[in-house]
């Protein structure tokens, strides 16, 4: 779990849990999925990224999923043989963004 304000001005905490990174299905599709962030009167979240790269921690690649808490990882350009790695972060409607959950 992850606790941090946004850009240090008390807009809003960040509670952040990815609740199951990878779920494959029989017919291999792959989805990512995590927990909503809850708004507060001072910050209301407007969406969320997602950051995806080859090595750990070095996010290379991000799409905005906007206000939903799961991403078809079929809709992103991935090579199939290829690892990578994933982390998601919430921004509120006035364009602050949170901390990246954990890869």
């Amino acid at each position: 779990m992850i606790y941090r304000n946004f850009m240090n001005k008390n807009c809003f905490r960040l509670f952040f849990v990815i609740c199951s990174f990878l779920f494959v299905s029989s017919s291999y599709a792959a989805v990512l999925h995590w927990s909503p962030v809850a708004s507060t009167v001072d910050c209301i979240i407007g969406g969320y990224k997602v950051h995806y790269g080859t090595v750990s921690g070095q996010y290379t690649q991000i799409v905005d999923v906007g206000d939903v808490t799961s991403c078809d990882l079929d809709l992103l350009d991935l090579v199939p043989t290829q690892t990578y790695y994933f982390a998601v972060n919430a921004y509120s409607t006035t364009d602050q963004e949170g901390p990246l959950s954990a890869p």
